[in-house]
């Protein structure tokens, strides 16, 4: 799911950030290009990536980098599970026995669910 206008702005700062640490140039079309490179990646993850590249990296990251540190961390993940957790709870609690309305009710609540956990935003 592409980021909002807001999402890419704290991108830019965050980049530019990382950039001025570790003293790299950063134009304009260098910054477009990380954005076309990761806005379909989770903003969260892509966030929790340039602070890790802050505190590890030795030299300015890829995008490929970034999208890694990012979503291979022990952050991302807990943040994943404990996402998981909340939208699957409806359904732990759900009935042995339902009517064929309350199975269908059941059933868009876990469509609803699965299609927020993959970030999108309706299921074909």
């Amino acid at each position: 799911m592409p980021w909002t206008a807001d999402e890419r702005e704290v991108f830019y700062k965050s980049l530019a950030l990382l950039a001025e640490t570790l003293g790299e140039a950063l134009s304009p079309g260098r910054m477009a290009g990380y954005v076309a490179a990761l806005d379909d990646a989770p903003f969260g993850a892509v966030q929790i990536g340039l602070r890790e590249a802050l505190k590890t990296c030795k030299f300015f990251p890829k995008p490929v980098e970034l999208r890694e540190l990012g979503e291979e961390s022990r952050e991302w993940r807990k943040f994943k599970e404990a996402e998981t957790e909340r939208l699957l709870a409806p359904m732990r609690r759900m009935p042995a026995r339902l009517s064929d309305d309350e199975t269908q009710a059941h059933i868009d609540k876990l469509k609803l669910a699965v299609m927020q956990l993959a970030g999108r935003k309706r299921m074909r």
